[in-house]
């Protein structure tokens, strides 16, 4: 059940987006046994590419620590294509990079 809900708009990278925060009263934690966990979801937007993510608040850091998007299929899996697509900027980073 949710319980809290918050949106927040910024800018980043030169692109407008909207955070909502969506938090619930059960707790989710990592499937890797590592102490980590979470009561809430995020949708984020880029309003000015009209792209959108939503994701567990676990999954940023299961990439981090991991790589580990979330398994294919599941309704919980962040596509690395869609992240690229939300944040425009990472593609330029990674062509530089290269």
């Amino acid at each position: 059940n949710r319980f809290n809900e918050k949106e927040t708009k910024f800018r980043y990278h030169g692109h407008d987006y909207a955070l909502k925060m969506i938090c619930y009263k059960g707790y989710q934690y990592s499937p890797f046994y590592d102490k980590i966990g979470t009561s809430c979801d995020a949708e984020l937007e880029n309003l000015t590419a009209k792209k959108k993510l939503k994701y567990s608040l676990l999954v940023p850091q299961m990439i981090e620590r991991y790589g580990f998007y979330e398994g294919t299929g599941t309704p919980y899996r962040v596509e690395p294509s869609e992240v690229l697509e939300v944040f425009p900027f990472l593609k330029e980073k990674a062509k530089k990079a290269g």
